[in-house]
């Protein structure tokens, strides 16, 4: 009977590591499958974000190629505003400033208001008559001192009307000094110069006929290739027809051209300009890339003002003005002769 009970306890023992070691193998699976989803979840996870990112570049790529072309077919559309020279000369000096007396009026109301009690009357204390004058002097002495710095400022608005109705005089006048400091002033070509480059555009001052000299990038300015979002998202680039690429930077050229009439014109008072725009070309007979004159443009005042800036196409607009380009079968730019007349 010991014996058998020796084995019972065994088996019992038995039994128990069997199912202790089970319920420890089925957690360790459990464990393990939880952690094979998270891991897919994860993985799952950074695949999403590596998608979202390498769309996010793409479009970026995308889009700062779209923001070149669009830079070098629109360079004509924005321009400084017109300074109106007759109405400078023809303005009045500022009207002097009134002295403000809303403080001491508040100051000196609140004192004739003022009614002394009771306990004053009888015993001379308690007074609130010294504060209130003390508020107005205060308030009076305040308004003086803004008086005076509102007549100062003023003075100093006086004296720059005469200086810029002079200056404006001058313009008007055709004073050649007047017009390169009137440009160099307003900074009109500043914005076409961080197109073009430095030392790109020289003006040659003229009371009849200014004449502006540009020189233009190379069509290597214009990407050979194009890009875009395919339906996957990624870049997809292909290259520009040359007449596609042409007409791109036609458009820059014709663009410069017309943004450098546009900006003078707004500021000097004449009644048109002559823009000439070098580009390097190949010299077939040197063999070698020169500066070479590709547009000649007349930009009459009254006919660039009739246009309709922000849906005009700078190449179509150029073709209807006095002008001399001449294209190699579509595909580039020929040497011309530049215009020596106007309108």
């Amino acid at each position: 009977g010991r014996e058998r009970g020796a084995v019972r306890v065994a088996q019992h023992e038995h039994e128990r590591q069997r199912r202790e070691y089970e319920r420890y193998q089925a957690a360790a699976e459990k464990a393990a499958k939880n952690q094979a989803a998270a891991d897919r979840a994860a993985a799952k996870e950074a695949a999403e974000a590596a998608k979202a990112a390498a769309l996010g570049a793409a479009r970026a790529e995308v889009e700062a190629y779209e923001a070149h072309i669009e830079e070098l077919t629109s360079v004509h559309r924005d321009a400084a505003p017109r300074v109106d020279w007759r109405s400078v000369v023809q303005a009045g000096p500022p009207e002097a400033p009134a002295p403000s007396t809303t403080a001491s009026s508040v100051a000196r109301a609140a004192l004739d208001a003022y009614r002394p009690g009771i306990l004053e009357r009888l015993f001379g204390f308690g007074s609130r008559r010294p504060a209130l004058e003390r508020t107005l002097g205060e308030a009076l002495a305040n308004e003086e001192t803004a008086h005076r710095e509102a007549l100062a400022d003023h003075e100093q608005r006086v004296i720059q009307g005469r200086l810029w109705a002079a200056f404006a005089s001058r313009v008007l006048a055709g004073d050649l000094t007047a017009y390169e400091e009137a440009v160099e002033g307003t900074g009109c070509l500043d914005e076409l110069t961080e197109v073009l480059g430095a030392d790109a555009i020289r003006v040659r001052y003229d009371v009849v006929t200014p004449v502006v000299e540009l020189r233009v990038a190379e069509d290597a300015v214009v990407p050979a290739e194009g890009k875009a979002l395919s339906a996957r998202g990624a870049v997809s680039e292909k290259k520009l027809a040359a007449g596609v690429r042409f007409e791109i930077y036609q458009d820059y050229v014709c663009g410069a051209a017309l943004r450098a009439g546009r900006e003078l014109l707004a500021v000097l008072p004449v009644r048109g300009l002559l823009v000439h725009v070098d580009a390097p070309l190949l010299d077939r007979a040197t063999g070698h890339v020169v500066p070479t004159t590709i547009l000649s443009v007349w930009c009459p005042r009254e006919a660039m003002e009739a246009v309709n800036w922000e849906r005009a196409d700078a190449s179509d607009l150029t073709e209807r003005l006095q002008h001399a380009m001449k294209l190699a079968r579509g595909k580039s730019f020929a040497a011309v002769e530049r215009l020596a007349v106007t309108g």
